[in-house]
């Protein structure tokens, strides 16, 4: 949720296939990356900027760390917030 002069902007996750693709391996093969993956996806619905900025040709993309070598690469669109 962020919070600007009163106004609270919540933000809706969308998903890729691949993205679903992978969940459904990690509930199968490691459930404890399973639930630390879907904390870190719940924690963006409110503070959606926590993620560190990506460069380059990923430069419209955020990442976050998951646990060990995973890591939750995203994107923000604010055209598409409430």
């Amino acid at each position: 949720m962020i919070c600007l002069w009163g106004d609270v902007v919540n933000y809706d996750l969308l998903y890729t296939s691949t993205f679903k693709k992978q969940i459904e391996r990690f509930k199968k093969k490691d459930k404890a990356l399973m639930g630390e993956l879907m904390k870190k996806v719940e924690k963006l619905r409110d503070l959606p900027y926590s993620g560190k900025p990506l460069k380059y040709r990923l430069s419209y993309h955020r990442s976050l760390r998951v646990k060990g070598k995973y890591r939750l690469i995203y994107s923000v669109d604010e055209t598409k917030a409430q």
